[in-house]
């Protein structure tokens, strides 16, 4: 094991061959996301943020100031659980709601990662002041559960990472006030998918509402459900 430092690079990581092939992937797996949640119009502009924590106390999160849907590894940056810098190439700088995604891991040890979208439906209901945590679909009771409307808080603060850190405690997604959307899990993967999961209740209900009529799971048919589940979010 060694720890190295090249002319331009912040590098206070050590090197290990396990550590360095969990980092690629990670950087792999930050860039492929970043792209498709841009595509998919959940991060438009400079919006939005990933993180994975590769090992304890080592956390890769997107940069700041840099469009998700164009992202190169070279972008991304490591961080402790304290925010201070491990790795980053050039000028680039972690995402400002780092603290957001620290609070969260440091509360969460079965969470890998952290994705932050401004998915419109649901960020509509963020700015309506609106939870989705009725059980409506049933892939959402399985999958995730209640998705609470998380108090406002200044976006990039100790207090909106106190706030998020609290709810998220015992909940994989919550709406973020007048801010966006907010998923945990234990890979980059499963966050994003429940992200594009939540997005799709959020325009569900949307569409229902204009229709006249959203519909409730009773509590009796909840339970059939949740005793349906085999592990991973599904039937």
């Amino acid at each position: 094991m060694s720890c190295g430092s090249q002319s331009g690079v912040v590098n206070r990581l050590c090197s290990d061959p396990e550590l360095d092939r969990r980092r690629a992937q990670a950087r792999r797996e930050l860039v492929e996301f970043g792209r498709r949640a841009y595509r998919a119009g959940l991060i438009p502009g400079f919006s939005g943020n990933l993180s994975i924590r590769v090992a304890p106390g080592e956390i890769w999160v997107s940069p700041s100031g840099v469009n998700k849907g164009f992202l190169h590894e070279s972008d991304l940056i490591a961080v402790d659980e304290e925010g201070n810098l491990l790795y980053s190439h050039g000028h680039h700088r972690p995402t400002s709601e780092t603290p957001m995604h620290i609070a969260i891991y440091r509360i969460r040890p079965d969470v890998g990662a952290v994705c932050h979208t401004h998915a419109p439906f649901a960020t509509a209901f963020a700015v309506a002041g609106l939870d989705l945590s009725d059980p409506i679909l049933p892939e959402v009771v399985l999958g995730i559960g209640e998705v609470p409307l998380i108090p406002y808080a200044t976006p990039t603060t100790q207090e909106v990472a106190r706030v998020v850190g609290e709810v998220m405690k015992t909940h994989q997604a919550g709406l973020l006030a007048n801010h966006g959307l907010i998923t945990v899990g234990r890979t980059l993967a499963e966050a994003y998918a429940r992200t594009e999961t939540v997005e799709e209740l959020a325009r569900v209900v949307t569409v229902a509402r204009l229709l006249g009529k959203v519909n409730v799971l009773p509590p009796d048919e909840v339970q059939k459900i949740l005793a349906l589940v085999n592990g991973n979010g599904g039937v």
